[in-house]
C-alpha cells in the first residue's frame, strides 16, 4: 500500500517560502504575489500503518519546525500549484535518503519513497507569467519533467495535464507498426478516469485555468484567408490604403503578402529603408477588417491584453500626435499630417 504525507515549515521556519516569494517579487516582479508555500510530499511504500506514523514523525519531518498533512490535504482554491517531481529511473537524494533512515528505524526492509516538491502561490498572479516561470526554474537549476532546461511548452504542457486534479486519461498514445509513439487522435479507444487519484491542485481550480488558456488560444485558431486567385500586385490600392500609420516613425502601412497567404499591413520605413531606421509594426490584415472602414488617417498601436496575447488599436493621427507618448517628434519633420 502507497501512503502520501505532505510536510511544510511552520511560520518562522519556512525559510525557502519566504526566500522564494522575496525573489519572485524581486527578480520577476510579481509585486502582487502575497503568499508562497512550498511543500514536500512523500509517497512511501512498504510499511505498516504504524511504521510509517513513525517515519513520518521522526524522518520525514521534524516535529518543532515541519507540519504534517495527510495525503487528502490540498491547497485552498486561492492558490496557484505547481508541482515537481523525478521521472522514474532519475536519481532522487532526497527520496533515497529518507529510505535509507527509514529502514534503520524499522530494522526491517528498505521501503520505496517517491518525492515531489509542491509550490503554491497565492495572489495576483499575471496569466500571461509562462516565460518567467520558466526563466524562474531554469535560473535556480530545477530540471524540467524530462530533464533539461524549461520553455514555454513544458511549462504549458503541466498546466494542461489532468493528472493535477487527480484524473487519468489512459491510451494517450498509439504506436504505429514502426513501433513510434504518436498522440492518439481516435485510431484507438481512449480511457478517461476521473478521481483516480488525489489532486495536487482542486478540480475546479484546473478547470478555470484550461478556461484561461482556450481564451488565450481563440486568436491563433482563425483559419487562414485563401490565397489569392491570381497574383496581386503590390500597387493594387486597398480601402486602407493611405489610412494607417506607424506609431514609432509616423510613416504609413503599406499593404504586403506573406507568401502569398496571409495579409499584413507593415511600416514603409521598415520595410523600404532598414529595421535600424525603425523597427516598424506588422498588422495582421484580418484585424483591419473587424474595424470597418475609416474616413481619416489611423495611428496603430500594439498592446498585450490580459492574457499577454498581442493586440492592436488604432487611434485618429492627430490625436495620437498631440499625446506625450508619441514616439516621433514634430522637430523631427516626422510627424506627417
Amino acid at each position: 500500500m502507497v501512503t502520501r504525507v505532505f510536510v511544510e515549515k511552520r511560520k518562522g521556519f519556512d525559510v525557502e517560502a519566504q526566500g522564494l516569494l522575496a525573489d519572485l517579487r524581486r527578480n520577476l516582479g510579481l509585486t502582487g504575489l502575497e503568499e508562497v508555500r512550498v511543500l514536500n510530499r512523500y509517497d512511501v511504500s512498504g510499511l505498516s500503518p504504524e511504521e510509517f506514523s513513525a517515519a513520518a514523525r521522526t524522518v520525514l519531518s521534524e516535529p518543532p519546525m515541519d507540519n504534517v498533512y495527510p495525503e487528502s490535504f490540498t491547497l485552498p482554491s486561492e492558490y496557484r500549484v505547481f508541482a515537481m517531481e523525478y521521472l522514474p529511473g532519475q536519481y532522487d537524494q532526497r527520496a533515497d535518503s529518507a529510505a535509507q533512515c527509514v529502514q534503520l528505524l524499522t530494522q526491517g526492509e528498505r521501503p520505496q519513497v517517491l518525492s515531489a516538491k509542491v509550490i503554491g502561490v497565492k495572489g495576483e498572479v499575471d496569466d500571461a507569467g509562462f516565460s518567467k516561470i520558466k526563466a524562474y526554474l531554469n535560473k535556480n537549476n530545477i530540471p524540467a519533467p524530462k530533464g533539461g532546461k524549461w520553455d514555454d511548452t513544458g511549462v504549458a504542457r503541466v498546466l494542461r495535464n489532468e493528472m493535477y486534479k487527480g484524473d487519468l486519461v489512459l491510451q494517450k498514445t498509439v504506436k504505429d507498426s514502426r513501433r513510434i509513439s504518436h498522440p492518439n487522435r481516435g485510431e484507438q479507444d481512449q480511457w478517461y478516469i476521473k478521481h483516480n487519484h488525489d489532486a495536487i491542485v482542486p478540480p475546479d481550480l484546473w478547470d478555470e485555468v484550461q478556461a484561461v488558456l482556450a481564451q488565450r488560444r481563440e486568436h491563433l485558431d482563425n483559419p487562414l484567408p485563401p490565397p489569392p486567385s491570381q497574383p496581386r500586385s503590390c500597387r493594387t490600392h486597398y480601402p486602407m490604403t493611405g489610412k494607417l500609420f506607424c506609431p514609432y516613425c509616423g510613416e504609413r502601412l503599406i499593404h504586403k503578402w506573406s507568401n502569398g497567404r496571409r495579409e499584413y499591413w507593415a511600416c514603409k520605413t521598415n520595410i523600404k529603408v532598414s529595421a535600424a531606421a525603425c523597427k516598424g509594426i506588422w498588422l495582421p490584415a484580418e484585424v483591419t477588417l473587424a474595424w470597418g472602414e475609416f474616413d481619416e488617417p489611423v495611428t496603430v498601436i500594439p498592446y498585450d491584453d490580459e492574457f499577454g496575447m498581442h493586440r492592436f488599436t488604432a487611434l485618429p493621427k492627430d490625436e495620437y500626435e498631440a499625446f506625450s507618448e508619441c514616439q516621433y517628434g514634430k522637430e523631427d519633420d516626422l510627424c506627417q499630417e
